[in-house]
């Protein structure tokens, strides 16, 4: 299979009271970031329904529901892909609570969440069938996040089975918190494993304050065992003073191997390049 560029990136929901910082006045650089960086699959957190239908222009489909009616209410996690490259096979949403499979709120969660995942295989390359999963954890119920974590991993072993995956979003988690590191002994967490320095800031938050230190990394990309990963970066533009959104998009080069790479959370940084 050919190298896949994929990202994840909070794009912040279209929200009147950001002012300068509303959608309005990013969407274009929005979408500038996503053609630019040639980003062949996108996980996108916080969307609603109009900037969900503003980003599905040209080359990019999606797959995903509105978290408060699975239709278009409420915010989405979509998974933009470039339809030209990939062939949908299925997908799906399933919510982050104790009954996943019909809309609702989990735990002390103060939101509806959800993980959207879609199976795409690749038109060019004629590579195997791959699977992406992304989310938004809640940012108040630690309960929550913890049992969301758990629950998508389970359901990763039961959709995906062995079939090779992404797990990409915004956990509201910092590295150390127990989910994280979880999933990073229990998967291939991108920013560890990279086979090149990692590019960018440590953080991915940024409130939109150009002034504040980026130290709050809560945005991941994480992969099963035959994903190696070529390269990994935080993107940081300012321009005129201003971010295209209160969180940095964290994008990943890889490519999905036959046989897993290295034991999940162990660096690769010593096998041969290609």
């Amino acid at each position: 299979m050919a190298k896949i560029n994929i990202a994840t990136f909070n794009i912040r929901n279209d929200n009147l009271l950001d002012g300068w910082n509303a959608w309005m006045f990013r969407r274009a650089w929005v979408r500038e970031i996503i053609d630019r960086n040639k980003l062949d699959i996108v996980g996108i957190q916080e969307a609603k329904a109009n900037q969900v239908d503003y980003l599905a222009a040209g080359r990019l489909d999606f797959v995903g529901v509105g978290r408060d009616d699975g239709k278009r209410g409420g915010e989405f996690a979509p998974i933009f892909y470039d339809r030209r490259r990939f062939q949908h096979l299925r997908s799906g949403t399933f919510w982050l609570s104790e009954t996943p499979d019909v809309v609702s709120r989990g735990w002390d969660a103060g939101h509806n969440r959800v993980c959207t995942w879609v199976s795409l295989k690749d038109r060019s390359s004629g590579g195997p069938p791959f699977f992406v999963f992304n989310t938004h954890l809640d940012n108040k119920g630690a309960v929550a996040r913890e049992r969301s974590v758990a629950l998508i991993l389970q359901r990763i072993r039961s959709i995906a089975g062995a079939t090779p995956f992404f797990l990409i979003g915004d956990f509201n988690l910092r590295p150390q918190t127990p989910p994280i590191r979880l999933l990073s002994s229990t998967l291939r967490n991108s920013r560890l494993v990279t086979e090149t320095k990692p590019a960018g800031p440590d953080g991915t938050a940024n409130g939109f304050d150009v002034n504040r230190p980026l130290t709050t990394r809560i945005d991941y990309i994480f992969a099963s065992p035959t994903v190696r990963v070529l390269s990994y970066a935080v993107l940081k533009e300012i321009r005129n003073g201003r971010y295209a959104s209160d969180h940095l998009p964290v994008v990943v080069s890889a490519f999905i191997e036959k046989k897993p790479v290295l034991a999940p959370g162990k660096s690769s940084k010593t096998l041969p390049r290609r």
